[in-house]
Order: C-alpha cells, then sequence, then structure tokens
C-alpha cells in the first residue's frame, strides 16, 4: 500500500470525446447550433482548457511513470468561450445567435506541472478541429 506522499495526483480540466453522455458544454452547444437554436454565454472572458478523452487517456497511461506529486493535464487549446462558440458555428455552417450574459467570468489558474510538457506529447487547435469534425460527424448525424 503507497503512503500519502507516494501518490500521483492527476488534475484534469474540460474534456470531450466520441460516446460521452456528459452532456457537457461542447456538446450541447453543438446540438443547439445544429438546430440554429441561439447559443447563451455566460461569461465572454472565461477561458476553458479543452482535451479530447483519447489525449488524456493517453497522458494518464504515462503518469504510471511519474515522480509522486501533484500535476495537471493541459491542452493547447486556450479558448474564450466566444472564440469557442465561433469555432463551432463555422465548424457546424450554424445560422445560430449568441446571447452573452456577462456574469462574473471563471478563472482556472495554472498550479501544478503539466503532464503533456513532461511527456511532449501535444493536443493542439488542428488535433481539437480534427476531433470535433469528428465528433460532429460520429455523434450528431
Amino acid at each position: 500500500k503507497k503512503r500519502k506522499d507516494q501518490l500521483v495526483v492527476v488534475y484534469i480540466y474540460d474534456t470531450f470525446g466520441i460516446n460521452d453522455k456528459r452532456k457537457k458544454l461542447l456538446s450541447i452547444w453543438i446540438k443547439q447550433l445544429l438546430k440554429n437554436d441561439p447559443v447563451t454565454i455566460f461569461s465572454n472572458k472565461t477561458i476553458l482548457n479543452l482535451s479530447s478523452n483519447k489525449f488524456v487517456s493517453k497522458l494518464l497511461s504515462k503518469s504510471i511513470r511519474l515522480n509522486p506529486g501533484k500535476y495537471e493535464i493541459r491542452s493547447e487549446i486556450e479558448i474564450s468561450l466566444l472564440d469557442l462558440y465561433e469555432f463551432l458555428k463555422k465548424i457546424t455552417g450554424s445560422k445560430s445567435d449568441v446571447i452573452i450574459k456577462n456574469k462574473k467570468p471563471i478563472i482556472i489558474h495554472k498550479k501544478y506541472e503539466n503532464i503533456s510538457d513532461i511527456f511532449k506529447i501535444r493536443y493542439t487547435m488542428n488535433d481539437f478541429e480534427k476531433d470535433i469534425l469528428e465528433l460532429v460527424n460520429k455523434e450528431f448525424w
């Protein structure tokens, strides 16, 4: 049995992927955009860090080799809610409008070493676009 100080703790931000049935923001927005329904954004200043579940799984499998401590899984996808809406609108070809509520933004501070940096495994905007297209094509058609 490992002692507490021998644990590897990994913090993961927002993930998505095919067959993810958790009703995440990304899936909800894609459905709304495909129906040309309006999309509500609670803050245009909130920044998300998005990763596909494939990327996260790959890094989690490698985390077994890490020294005890606390780590994060962060991708290179740092995107505002408004930019995410615009990106998804373009991908889906939607005619949807956006409603911005302008509540206080959510800020997630980077606190721990990023496993992606340690193992030099990247998740870029190109990867994100491919995964979103795959998600739209497989899950919503």
